[in-house]
């Protein structure tokens, strides 16, 4: 077996275990769509003008959800600072800015356009 295929066997293992592990949290995800091996999670402190860190971090993951989900597509970090995963509905009031190596995510506040 070449050494690409044994590559590809590899993705295709570990993808199927963090599905399993995914529909465990949430028996809604059907498939995941994206996924990055580790991110870390920080929030913009509009008062402070600055970046805070989370204690979040881990693999990040784009899934799709069933229809009778309340939202179709969600993003999740499975945490490995703590128990506590993090979630996030994927809506249209969400704006995606890719800035290697970061990709920043604002969600408008209702009412804003």
């Amino acid at each position: 077996m070449s050494s690409s295929k044994i590559q590809d066997l590899s993705e295709d293992t570990r993808r199927k275990a963090n599905l399993r592990v995914l529909q465990r949290l949430d028996n809604r995800v059907e498939d995941i769509v994206e996924s990055a091996s580790h991110v870390g999670l920080y929030e913009f402190s509009q008062s402070e003008q600055k970046w805070d860190k989370k204690p979040t971090e881990g693999s990040l993951f784009l899934v799709k959800r069933s229809c009778e989900a309340s939202s179709r597509f969600q993003l999740i970090i499975l945490n490995r600072s703590s128990a506590e995963n993090w979630t996030l509905d994927v809506t249209s009031r969400m704006q995606l800015q890719n800035t290697d190596p970061y990709l920043i995510l604002r969600q408008k506040e209702e009412g804003q356009s």
